[in-house]
């Protein structure tokens, strides 16, 4: 190649302003490791440039497929999706606070001082159930929880077009309200932990109130939807939203109101100094008159939202059973004893009567379609 003289050389690559390298062997040797250096700069300057050009690549392929994705989320509402996480993660909390509260392990880390079970013996009262009784906080758990997975369910479920979650019927002031149940139900563990009594009577109280909304909401928002979910082919969710919300809620809610009462005498014989047995008279009066209240204007005055609402009776049942098995005595406690024994049997009576009044509603008399509302989403 010498012998050419100015004859153009040879080229291996081009650079970036299309000008080419020569082959080495028309140079010295200095100049050769000059332009070798240059051609090792110019190949690295071009990997650069490929492996910018495939993470370019890469980063285009991953955006389109965010992109189909989030149009395939277009339908969803992430403030409620939002709402329900943090309910699921505020109840998985609960459920994990009030189970330390029962056992060693919750003193060994040092969050609880006592168990649950040492403060209710500390606090006796004359109308404290049974400690079988309290066992019925399992089934309130384990109904909680089908709540929640029900609620997850309608997040991938739809009717005519339209998630479930998102539809009115399943308002989303529900799982909020929820939430500050939940709250107030740890609160409350910790407080009485603590034994400040009448701070946990304001706390406990809470929890019944929430409730007592979030069923309200669920009726009303229900009965609103009966027609769009029957036109639908949802029926099925109308006995879903029954039986695992309104019945869960209700039977929660009427618990927690008579765990109410129980901090009530509590506050009174502990706190204000009144007579044991007057205490428990003005709380079991309170009991009387909610029972009796609750059962008027559930079959007589709000019939077409919550007639199918059942557990609230089998709660009262229960609660008054375990009383009445661990504190019925005429000799040492004979007012206390009578009131038990008839409020037990009249909680008894109004539960298998409602029971019937379903059975023989829903035969006879069924809930119409309400016409008037639309559904909204």
């Amino acid at each position: 190649m010498q012998g050419q003289g100015h004859a153009e050389p040879d080229f291996i690559i081009n650079d970036v302003n299309d000008t080419h390298i020569p082959m080495y062997d028309n140079y010295s040797c200095d100049v050769i490791q000059e332009k070798r250096c240059s051609y090792d700069m110019k190949v690295d300057s071009r990997g650069k440039q490929l492996l910018d050009l495939c993470i370019a690549s890469k980063l285009r392929i991953l955006w389109e497929n965010v992109g189909r994705f989030l149009w395939k989320m277009s339908g969803h509402s992430a403030t409620k999706l939002l709402t329900i996480g943090c309910m699921i993660f505020v109840w998985a909390v609960m459920i994990v606070v009030n189970a330390l509260a029962t056992v060693k392990l919750g003193r060994d880390i040092g969050l609880f001082k006592n168990t649950t079970g040492d403060i209710s013996d500390k606090y006796y009262t004359q109308i404290t159930p049974s400690g079988w009784t309290f066992s019925i906080w399992g089934v309130i758990y384990t109904w909680q929880g089908i709540f929640m997975v029900y609620v997850l369910t309608t997040i991938c479920r739809k009717v005519r077009n339209h998630y479930l979650y998102q539809m009115s019927v399943l308002p989303v002031a529900v799982y909020g309200i929820y939430i500050v149940n939940n709250l107030a139900n740890i609160a409350w563990i910790i407080i009485w932990d603590r034994q400040y009594t009448i701070a946990g009577l304001c706390v406990i109280l809470i929890t019944p109130f929430t409730l007592y909304v979030c069923l309200f909401l669920s009726f009303r928002q229900l009965y609103r939807n009966l027609a769009y979910l029957s036109k639908n082919d949802a029926t099925k969710e109308i006995w879903f939203i029954r039986f695992f919300i309104q019945n869960s809620l209700a039977f929660y809610a009427a618990w927690v109101t008579v765990a109410s009462l129980i901090n009530l005498v509590v506050v009174l014989v502990y706190d204000a100094d009144v007579e044991q047995e007057l205490a428990c008279t003005i709380t079991l009066g309170i009991l009387s008159f909610e029972i009796v209240a609750w059962f008027i204007i559930d079959n007589f005055i709000i019939d077409k939202y919550v007639r199918y609402t059942f557990s609230p009776y089998i709660v009262f049942f229960v609660a008054l059973i375990g009383s009445f098995t661990k504190n019925y005595d005429l000799d040492a406690r004979y007012r206390i004893s009578i009131f038990l024994l008839v409020l037990m049997c009249t909680a008894g009576v109004l539960l298998i009567v409602k029971i019937i009044t379903i059975i023989i509603r829903y035969i006879k008399y069924p809930i119409r379609s309400n016409l008037e509302y639309e559904a909204t989403f």
